[in-house]
């Protein structure tokens, strides 16, 4: 497809379906609604924040609901969102908890005062130094990265 044409047939915010081509470490390379080519960098692949192996989840021939984010005339590709296009997490997730519920979740980050749990993809919480369960100077002295946490 021309690339003057692509770029008359899509739109920033438009859904389209992209066929899987080639998944690599950077990001996955696939075909929109099989003429265009489209690019999904690995941030924008997933939910999750944390580093995952596209490999795991991805694969050629695969078929994904994406959004269109952006152009990129020097490779003359579409970029697009997988993530975007995803059902949002939270919608499901409320109706699976209620106050008081114990949750787990993976710890994705840290800071001084604070780590990020992941309770599912796409849903991560604050724990805060104050709520942990011991005390200490810094929650890397209770914590540490892919630890899993029962809240």
């Amino acid at each position: 497809m021309d690339w003057n044409e692509t770029l008359k047939r899509y739109h920033v915010g438009q859904m389209v379906t992209a066929e899987i081509e080639r998944v690599d470490h950077g990001g996955i390379h696939s075909r929109i609604d099989g003429g265009a080519v489209g690019y999904t960098k690995r941030s924008e692949a997933m939910l999750t924040r944390r580093v995952v192996n596209l490999h795991q989840h991805f694969s050629a021939g695969q078929r994904v609901k994406a959004r269109i984010i952006g152009f990129n005339s020097r490779y003359y590709s579409i970029e697009i969102s997988f993530r975007q296009a995803a059902e949002n997490p939270w919608d499901e997730y409320i109706k699976r908890i209620k106050v008081g519920d114990f949750i787990e979740g993976e710890v994705v980050l840290l800071t001084e005062s604070k780590a990020l749990v992941e309770v599912i993809p796409g849903i991560v919480g604050v724990l805060p130094r104050s709520e942990m369960w011991m005390s200490a100077d810094t929650v890397d002295q209770i914590l540490m990265v892919d630890d899993l946490v029962r809240l």
